[in-house]
C-alpha cells in the first residue's frame, strides 16, 4: 500500500496534476484582482490559505473550495488553527521543557487534544473520504481506500495518513 501511495504522489503522478494547479493559480490572481480592486487594502493570505487548501484537497480529496466563505473553508481553517495552538509553546510546554508535563498535565491539554480530533477533525475527514469515494476522480483517500488491503484499512486510517501529509 506505501507503494501505491508513493507512487500517486510520485514526480509523475504530479505532474499530471499541472493542470488543476494552474487553474488554482489563475483562481487565486483572479481572487487578487478582484478584490484589489476596491480601492482598499488587499491582505492575501486568505487567498493563499484557499489556494494551498484547494492543492490538499485536490490530491487528498479529488474536490476543491471556491470560495473564502464557504463552510468548509473556514471549519478546515479553524481546525489548523486550533491544532497549530496544541503545537506551540504556549500550550505543549512539555515537548520543550520534559519537566513542565505537569503543567500541560493540569490545563487539560490531552483531553481538549482528543476532543478535537475526535469530535472536530474526524467528523469532518470521514465526510470528505465519503465524498471523495463517490467521484469519479482519483485522489489519495480512495485509493488507499480501494488498495488490494482495503479490508484493513478504514477511515481512521486515512485520516491517519492524510493528516500526516
Amino acid at each position: 500500500m506505501l507503494v501505491r501511495v508513493s507512487s500517486y504522489l510520485s514526480r509523475t503522478a504530479l505532474e499530471k496534476l499541472e493542470d488543476a494547479l494552474q487553474f488554482e493559480a489563475s483562481c487565486f490572481i483572479d481572487r487578487l484582482i478582484k478584490d484589489g480592486s476596491t480601492g482598499e487594502g488587499l491582505c492575501p493570505s486568505k487567498d493563499i490559505a484557499l489556494m494551498s487548501l484547494n492543492t490538499v484537497l485536490k490530491v487528498c480529496f479529488g474536490n476543491r473550495i471556491s470560495s473564502k466563505d464557504d463552510p468548509l473553508f473556514m471549519d478546515i481553517i479553524n481546525i489548523i488553527n486550533q491544532s497549530m495552538l496544541f503545537g506551540g509553546l504556549g500550550e505543549n510546554i512539555d515537548t520543550f521543557i520534559p519537566a513542565l508535563r505537569f503543567i500541560t498535565y493540569f490545563k487539560g491539554n490531552d483531553k481538549k487534544g482528543r476532543y478535537l480530533m475526535e469530535n472536530v477533525r474526524n467528523p469532518l475527514y470521514r465526510e470528505l473520504i465519503k465524498q471523495a469515494l463517490e467521484r469519479d476522480e482519483d485522489c489519495l483517500a480512495k485509493i488507499v481506500k480501494n488498495s488490494e488491503k482495503k479490508d484493513r484499512y478504514n477511515d481512521d486510517d486515512i485520516i491517519m495518513i492524510i493528516s500526516k501529509l
